[in-house]
């Protein structure tokens, strides 16, 4: 099922200048063995991926600090907040710390790499190769991707 976000971010992009729909361009055309990008801009110099977040990895932070609990490395009862201050007594906690922001936003990564191939794709299949690339993230249910966990995973990754 397509996200409210997604509807109204699709509807947006069509009245930006020089807009093409990828997927409608090569509808009669699929080139194998290439995954494209979805949207074409300004004379075909933009190439835009866009990537929906609706899935919240909330989870995947509470069951690493269990883990820990479990291995005696944490002290903590109920459900443990989720932050710096939950690593601050421990002699490794700076490293546990950054595990657990890795383990919540490893979906970032993989989006990021994801757009990366499909922009590349998409400059061979056009023959485009100065068109820069632009990845959109639409958070439609990751509520626990706040902005600074957004901007720490992809400076991270850069």
């Amino acid at each position: 099922m397509t996200s409210d976000l997604k509807k109204r971010f699709e509807q947006f992009v069509t009245t930006l200048d020089g807009f093409e729909d990828i997927d409608v361009l090569l509808k009669r055309c699929d080139p194998a063995d290439k995954r494209r990008a979805d949207y074409l801009f300004s004379n075909r110099s933009i190439i835009v991926e866009q990537k929906v977040l609706e899935v919240d990895p909330g989870d995947k932070a509470q069951k690493y600090l269990h883990r820990l609990m479990e291995e005696g490395r944490l002290v903590a009862w109920g459900t443990p907040a989720v932050d710096r201050d939950s690593f601050r007594d421990l002699p490794d906690g700076e490293r546990l710390h950054k595990n657990r922001l890795h383990k919540t936003s490893s979906r970032l990564e993989e989006i990021a790499s994801a757009a990366d191939k499909q922009t590349r794709d998409t400059r061979d299949i056009f023959s485009i190769p100065d068109a820069a690339g632009v990845l959109i993230i639409l958070n439609q249910g990751a509520q626990n991707l706040i902005p600074d966990l957004f901007d720490y995973r992809i400076r991270d990754l850069l």
